[in-house]
């Protein structure tokens, strides 16, 4: 009876997070990314529509709560305005990608039969589906106990309808994505070219020519060249409209009381551990450390490992004590000290201590106080004006340059609330005020730029160095090409390098996806070097950075022998990335066929 209860119990938590979860990975592994589509007119409380079938605005409003509650817990505070943002387009795009997934599985009548189930269930108690693995009942030190998952099979009292409810829900997209994937295939070939280019060791010499090395050169530029530069390329002197802000600044900083407040929550916190209470238990509950999980144990250190007043307080204290509070940048500080150890000379050579840490922060009350002005602010300036408003309250303004839509706001940073504000808006609104981490912000929108094409005259400078760098970059080939043509008439790459008073450079060590120190993750370099056998040099190769010419040094080939687990992993690691890649091209294709509208701007 007791793993029945323990089922019980424990199933309709884990039945909620495994049909997140898979939904999860279906829909936002495999499915991100996605285009939005356009507009259309908005039905009361509806926030869009998919094929037809009608979004409510209190059902997402729903998932955007749980979104939220979801956010606060695992960060530990409340989501800003752009995490909240994200949020919604995160939602959002799951519900579209989940109701396309759910309309193909009726077109394809795809339910789950009583038998299937079973089927899921019984087939292989060594090795059931995932899901089922990861159910806690079913584990011994959180690894799957196959002996506990058999014993549950026998126990003809155990219930496992969540267990089937899960089942039942997840099935059908399970398949509708092996009929999409059924003809994701890899082939022998494909594995062992990763192999090779994730085993594949070599060293070279190199020599590079950067347009750099030729900026004392004298490059004419025509007035002709830059007209017809600008002529086929005129889209790229394109600029979408930009704004520009005024605003007011009203920073939420601790103050003296917040401080005298959380002097004196330490203190009380100290009478607690004096009276006798625990202080590991109390740190679980109150610290605000990552260390209160574990009591606030803090381990052995040594000086020079800890900030100087926690140090200083730590290493003063008796073996047993509590000291506190202490001040640092962290917070306060309530430090017990558990053990002292000493070395040869009698000097205390590292300490085992407990701590507490409460963190200095703005209260509500401090919070609200300057919110309060903020909104106070916005009121005066709304009915006598902004500037009126700013002389008669003394508040410091900033002006913002010209940004445009994309949410980052030069001074002000990520601040989605207000591009929409100043996008949307017209000049001389003025905003309410605007909430971020640290600060209110109430902004007036102060002039409009609209989209345009920059005139030549404004680009003749940008097109100028463009032309520059290409034919920089061009002398840079002819360079590294006559190296080259003096090793195919038969000089050594070190003579012919020497020649032209080029600089040999070596690699060291590296492999296709590795790092190389002066050459970066340079793919189209490695690539062109594990495919020379040493001693040979390369044809010129071009990069972002200017032109190469490689020679191959060593050469170290992939070990094929006993290598059945690594390519068994290669092979399962670049299915699995194909089927993704595959499910988010059909869910994709099918976004491109639905009718979609988005009417989340009228309500956010």
């Amino acid at each position: 009876m007791g793993l029945m209860n323990k089922m019980r119990d424990k199933m309709r938590i884990i039945l909620i997070i495994l049909v997140i979860a898979f939904v999860g990975m279906i829909v936002f592994q495999w499915g991100m990314n996605l285009r939005r589509s356009g507009m259309g007119g908005a039905p009361t409380g509806v926030i869009g529509s998919i094929n037809g079938i009608d979004i409510s605005y209190e059902y997402f409003f729903q998932q955007i709560q749980r979104e939220y509650l979801e956010i606060r817990e695992t960060t530990g505070s409340e989501p800003d305005e752009m995490r909240m943002r994200q949020a919604r387009d995160d939602v959002w795009e799951r519900i579209v990608s989940q109701t396309l997934i759910d309309h193909e599985i009726q077109k394809n009548n795809l339910y789950v039969s009583d038998d299937e189930i079973i089927f899921i269930i019984k087939n292989n108690p060594n090795n059931p589906p995932e899901f089922l693995k990861s159910i806690p009942t079913f584990q011994t030190d959180d690894k799957f106990d196959p002996q506990k998952y058999q014993d549950a099979l026998n126990n003809p009292n155990v219930d496992w309808s969540e267990i089937e409810n899960i089942i039942r829900l997840t099935q059908p997209s399970r398949k509708i994505q092996d009929i999409v994937n059924s003809t994701v295939r890899v082939t022998s070939q494909e594995v062992e070219k990763q192999l090779f280019l994730a085993e594949t060791k070599c060293n070279a010499k190199y020599i590079l020519s950067e347009p750099g090395d030729f900026i004392d050169v004298r490059i004419n530029i025509q007035g002709e060249e830059i007209k017809e530069y600008y002529n086929s390329h005129t889209e790229d002197f394109q600029e979408d409209e930009k704004c520009k802000l005024k605003y007011a600044l009203f920073s939420i900083e601790t103050t003296k009381q917040d401080t005298q407040r959380i002097f004196q929550e330490a203190q009380t916190l100290i009478e607690r551990i004096e009276s006798g209470e625990d202080f590991a238990e109390l740190a679980r509950q109150y610290s605000q450390d990552p260390t209160a999980e574990n009591g606030g144990d803090l381990g052995y250190f040594s000086e020079g490992d800890m900030v100087e007043f926690f140090e200083k307080a730590t290493f003063s204290a008796k073996k047993g004590e509590v000291v506190g509070p202490i001040e640092t940048d962290y917070g306060f500080h309530i430090i017990k000290v558990f053990d002292k150890k000493v070395n040869r000379k009698g000097e205390i050579d590292s300490v085992k201590a407990s701590h507490i840490l409460l963190k200095i922060e703005p209260s509500l009350e401090t919070i609200n106080d300057v919110k309060y002005k903020a909104v106070d602010f916005a009121e005066i300036a709304k009915s006598i004006g902004f500037e009126k408003a700013l002389e008669e309250d003394n508040i410091e303004t900033f002006e913002t340059p010209f940004f445009e839509n994309t949410g980052f706001i030069p001074g002000i940073g990520m601040l989605y609330i207000a591009t929409d504000f100043a996008f949307r808006g017209n000049v001389g609104d003025i905003s309410e005020p605007i909430k971020t981490e640290n600060e209110y912000y109430v902004l007036k929108l102060i002039e409009k730029l609209p989209k345009r094409t920059n005139p030549l005259n404004e680009v003749s400078v940008t097109i100028e160095n463009i032309l520059k760098r290409e034919k920089s970059m061009s002398l840079a080939e002819q360079k590294v090409s006559k190296v080259h043509n003096n090793i195919l008439l038969g000089k050594s790459f070190e003579e012919a390098a020497e020649e032209d008073s080029m600089e040999i450079k070596e690699t060291g060590s590296f492999g296709f996806f590795d790092y190389i120190i002066d050459v970066g993750n340079e793919t189209k370099f490695t690539g062109i070097a594990l495919k020379l056998n040493e001693g040979e040099v390369s044809k010129p190769v071009q990069t972002p950075k200017g032109w190469y010419l490689i020679k191959l040094t060593e050469k170290s080939l992939a070990d094929t022998t006993n290598a059945n687990d690594r390519k068994n992993f290669i092979y399962s690691s670049l299915l699995d990335n194909k089927r993704q890649v595959n499910f988010t091209a059909w869910l994709e294709n099918l976004r491109d066929k639905a009718k979609i509208k988005d009417f989340r701007d009228r309500y956010f």
